[in-house]
């Protein structure tokens, strides 16, 4: 379960999704296929089942976290280009 939250933590917390390369932070000096792939794994819908099968198993004080990254994931997923 812990695994999960950091996912949902790392999720929310991602520079990854800034359009400015220079935004990015450390993801700056990730190659664009490498942030391209690490982008559609976060918003796959193998993250979006982890996440939401989080809940209920954890605890009440961290379940804000995987509503909040579900939150994120869906937004991030309507701005994405088709």
């Amino acid at each position: 379960m812990k695994a999960t939250l950091q996912l949902a933590t790392f999720l929310m917390r991602s520079s990854l999704f800034e359009a400015d390369p220079v935004e990015r932070a450390y993801w700056s000096y990730v190659d664009a296929p490498a942030v391209h792939l690490v982008r559609r794994w976060l918003l796959s819908d193998h993250i979006h089942q982890r996440l939401s099968s989080a809940r209920g198993w954890t605890a009440p004080s961290d379940e804000w976290l995987i509503n909040k990254a579900l939150a994120t994931q869906a937004a991030l997923r309507l701005k994405r280009p088709q």
